[in-house]
Protein backbone atom coordinates (compact mmCIF):
# COMPACT_ATOMS: atom_id res chain seq x y z
CA UNK A 1 0.00 0.00 0.00
CA UNK A 2 1.04 3.37 -1.15
CA UNK A 3 -0.19 6.22 1.63
CA UNK A 4 0.83 10.21 1.53
CA UNK A 5 -0.73 12.59 4.23
CA UNK A 6 -1.15 16.08 4.00
CA UNK A 7 -1.81 18.53 7.44
CA UNK A 8 -3.21 21.96 6.17
CA UNK A 9 -3.73 23.37 9.59
CA UNK A 10 -7.30 22.28 10.29
CA UNK A 11 -7.40 20.45 7.46
CA UNK A 12 -6.08 16.68 7.22
CA UNK A 13 -6.02 14.25 4.57
CA UNK A 14 -4.95 11.05 3.60
CA UNK A 15 -4.67 9.34 0.31
CA UNK A 16 -2.95 6.45 -1.69
CA UNK A 17 -3.44 2.96 -3.30
CA UNK A 18 -3.82 -0.19 -2.04
CA UNK A 19 -2.50 -2.74 -4.22
CA UNK A 20 -3.91 -5.75 -2.35
CA UNK A 21 -7.68 -4.02 -2.92
CA UNK A 22 -6.66 -2.79 -5.85
CA UNK A 23 -7.98 0.09 -5.28
CA UNK A 24 -7.54 4.13 -4.22
CA UNK A 25 -8.79 5.86 -1.29
CA UNK A 26 -9.30 9.02 0.20
CA UNK A 27 -9.44 10.83 3.27
CA UNK A 28 -10.34 14.50 4.47
CA UNK A 29 -11.46 16.14 7.34
CA UNK A 30 -12.59 19.39 6.36
CA UNK A 31 -15.63 21.77 5.02
CA UNK A 32 -14.74 21.71 1.47
CA UNK A 33 -16.69 18.42 1.17
CA UNK A 34 -19.56 20.33 0.26
CA UNK A 35 -21.69 21.30 -2.54
CA UNK A 36 -19.97 22.66 -5.41
CA UNK A 37 -21.32 23.82 -9.38
CA UNK A 38 -20.89 21.76 -12.06
CA UNK A 39 -19.69 18.36 -10.31
CA UNK A 40 -20.64 15.01 -11.75
CA UNK A 41 -24.06 13.12 -10.63
CA UNK A 42 -21.83 10.45 -8.47
CA UNK A 43 -19.83 13.47 -6.20
CA UNK A 44 -23.39 15.09 -5.76
CA UNK A 45 -24.37 11.80 -4.42
CA UNK A 46 -21.47 11.83 -2.21
CA UNK A 47 -21.77 15.36 -0.78
CA UNK A 48 -25.58 14.86 -0.17
CA UNK A 49 -24.64 11.49 1.92
CA UNK A 50 -21.65 13.43 3.80
CA UNK A 51 -23.96 16.34 4.70
CA UNK A 52 -26.64 13.87 5.50
CA UNK A 53 -24.48 13.16 9.03
CA UNK A 54 -25.42 17.59 9.97
CA UNK A 55 -21.26 18.12 9.75
CA UNK A 56 -20.24 17.97 6.69
CA UNK A 57 -16.85 17.72 7.55
CA UNK A 58 -15.72 14.40 7.23
CA UNK A 59 -15.34 12.63 4.30
CA UNK A 60 -13.73 8.65 3.31
CA UNK A 61 -13.70 7.45 0.05
CA UNK A 62 -12.22 4.30 -1.56
CA UNK A 63 -12.49 2.18 -5.04
CA UNK A 64 -12.28 -0.99 -3.63
CA UNK A 65 -14.68 -1.67 -0.38
CA UNK A 66 -18.72 -2.00 -1.29
CA UNK A 67 -19.67 0.25 1.32
CA UNK A 68 -21.32 3.01 1.11
CA UNK A 69 -18.31 4.88 0.61
CA UNK A 70 -17.07 3.25 -2.27
CA UNK A 71 -16.92 5.55 -5.69
CA UNK A 72 -15.55 5.11 -9.13
CA UNK A 73 -12.09 6.41 -9.33
CA UNK A 74 -13.09 9.28 -11.86
CA UNK A 75 -14.97 10.38 -8.61
CA UNK A 76 -12.08 10.06 -5.95
CA UNK A 77 -9.80 11.73 -8.31
CA UNK A 78 -12.21 14.73 -8.57
CA UNK A 79 -11.82 15.18 -4.45
CA UNK A 80 -8.09 14.14 -4.68
CA UNK A 81 -7.78 17.20 -7.15
CA UNK A 82 -9.72 19.58 -4.78
CA UNK A 83 -7.10 18.95 -2.33
CA UNK A 84 -4.53 19.79 -4.41
CA UNK A 85 -3.54 16.05 -5.18
CA UNK A 86 -2.27 14.80 -8.74
CA UNK A 87 -3.68 10.93 -8.41
CA UNK A 88 -1.27 10.80 -11.98
CA UNK A 89 1.32 10.81 -9.34
CA UNK A 90 0.58 7.99 -6.78
CA UNK A 91 3.11 5.54 -6.18
CA UNK A 92 4.28 2.14 -6.01
CA UNK A 93 4.88 -0.06 -3.50
CA UNK A 94 8.47 1.40 -3.47
CA UNK A 95 7.39 4.64 -1.93
CA UNK A 96 5.56 2.62 0.97
CA UNK A 97 8.82 0.92 1.68
CA UNK A 98 10.26 4.40 2.13
CA UNK A 99 7.87 5.79 3.83
CA UNK A 100 8.06 2.88 6.25
CA UNK A 101 11.49 3.60 7.29
CA UNK A 102 9.85 6.17 9.72
CA UNK A 103 7.46 6.99 12.14
CA UNK A 104 4.34 7.53 11.06
CA UNK A 105 3.44 10.52 13.97
CA UNK A 106 4.45 13.53 11.68
CA UNK A 107 6.09 15.45 14.76
CA UNK A 108 8.43 12.72 15.66
CA UNK A 109 10.29 12.52 12.57
CA UNK A 110 12.28 9.23 13.94
CA UNK A 111 13.61 6.90 11.08
CA UNK A 112 16.27 4.38 10.78
CA UNK A 113 14.99 2.55 14.12
CA UNK A 114 12.78 -0.54 14.67
CA UNK A 115 9.54 0.38 13.88
CA UNK A 116 6.54 -1.61 14.14
CA UNK A 117 3.16 -1.67 12.85
CA UNK A 118 0.04 -0.53 13.93
CA UNK A 119 -1.74 -3.92 15.28
CA UNK A 120 -5.24 -3.05 13.67
CA UNK A 121 -4.65 -1.82 10.69
CA UNK A 122 -1.16 -3.01 9.68
CA UNK A 123 -0.58 0.45 7.72
CA UNK A 124 1.21 2.28 9.58
CA UNK A 125 4.56 2.43 11.65
CA UNK A 126 5.78 3.35 14.89
CA UNK A 127 8.74 3.93 16.57
CA UNK A 128 7.38 3.39 20.36
CA UNK A 129 4.21 3.12 21.82
CA UNK A 130 3.97 6.56 22.69
CA UNK A 131 4.11 8.10 19.25
CA UNK A 132 1.33 5.57 18.08
CA UNK A 133 -0.76 6.56 21.35
CA UNK A 134 0.00 10.27 20.57
CA UNK A 135 -1.23 9.91 17.15
CA UNK A 136 -4.21 8.01 17.69
CA UNK A 137 -6.53 11.13 16.70
CA UNK A 138 -5.16 11.17 13.71
CA UNK A 139 -4.83 7.72 12.44
CA UNK A 140 -7.97 6.35 13.29
CA UNK A 141 -9.91 8.09 10.67
CA UNK A 142 -7.66 5.84 8.57
CA UNK A 143 -7.46 2.83 10.47
CA UNK A 144 -9.83 -0.60 9.98
CA UNK A 145 -8.71 -4.18 10.27
CA UNK A 146 -7.15 -5.41 6.69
Amino acid sequence: MVRYEKNMGIIHVSWGYDETLRGYFLTVTDERVGWREDQTEEVSKVTEKVFEGGSGHYLILNTYWNLPSRVSQETIFTFMRRYDIDPEKIGTADATKQKAKRCSREECQMSETTLKRCGRCRRAWYCSTSCQTADWLTHKVDCSEP
